[in-house]
């Protein structure tokens, strides 16, 4: 699975439901450099997902706390 995929796994894996909003967040402050190391990438790479992930509102990122939008791509 590429770069993109495995993100995406490790959002849903962490996800839960925030109980105010009904959407899908992930609670724990997690730096590019965490995600990186849990995926298996280059935070370059990972800065690089989110950038996209970001631009087509799969996700959205307030003070670390990320918010997933809508399903998640497992390829790009």
């Amino acid at each position: 699975m590429d770069v993109y995929g495995r993100v995406a796994r490790l959002f849903l894996q962490m996800a839960g439901v925030d109980k105010d909003t009904g959407k899908q967040v992930i609670d724990e402050k997690l730096t590019h450099q965490d995600i990186a190391s849990m995926v298996g990438s280059s935070r370059e790479m990972v800065s690089r997902v989110m950038k996209e992930l970001c631009r087509g509102d799969y996700v959205s990122v307030n003070h670390k706390i990320i918010e997933i939008n809508k399903k998640l791509p497992y390829a790009w």
